[in-house]
C-alpha cells in the first residue's frame, strides 16, 4: 500500500528522526508547497499511531 506524502513525512521526520511537528510542517512547505496547520499534522499523527497499534 502506498502512503501519501504527509504520512511519509510524519513517519520519517517525526517518528524516525524524532524531530518536531514544526519541522515536518517546514519540510512539506518548502519541498512540496503543502501548507498545513500543526493541528492537522497532530491529528494525522494520532490517527497514524492508532492504526499502527491496531495492526500490531
Amino acid at each position: 500500500m502506498h502512503q501519501d506524502l504527509i504520512t511519509q513525512a510524519l513517519k520519517e521526520i517525526h517518528l524516525i528522526q524524532e524531530k518536531s511537528l514544526r519541522e515536518v510542517q517546514d519540510y512539506l512547505s518548502l519541498k512540496y508547497k503543502i501548507d498545513l496547520d500543526q493541528k492537522v499534522l497532530a491529528l494525522r499523527l494520532k490517527k497514524l499511531i492508532q492504526e499502527d497499534k491496531a495492526v500490531a
